[in-house]
């Protein structure tokens, strides 16, 4: 099973669409969610677009998300 590469959270997990690193989403406001590994990500690197694993579909429908700003 798929997991993030800094935890080992295997759900909220958002994909790098221009290096292909996996990381976890950010933590809701109840705790659930995620440790923030892809927002991390994403602040180092400056890659700004991801896609939500689990969302993809075969007629090309996909959970994104693109963050130009930092």
């Amino acid at each position: 099973m798929k997991h993030c590469a800094n935890c080992d959270l295997s759900n909220n997990l958002w994909l790098c669409l221009s290096c292909g690193a996996l990381g976890c989403g950010r933590a809701n406001w109840d705790g659930s969610g995620g440790k923030g590994h892809a927002m991390e990500h994403r602040n180092a690197s400056g890659h700004t677009i991801v896609v939500k694993m689990g969302t993809i579909t075969p007629d090309g429908n996909a959970s994104f998300f693109q963050n130009l700003f930092y």
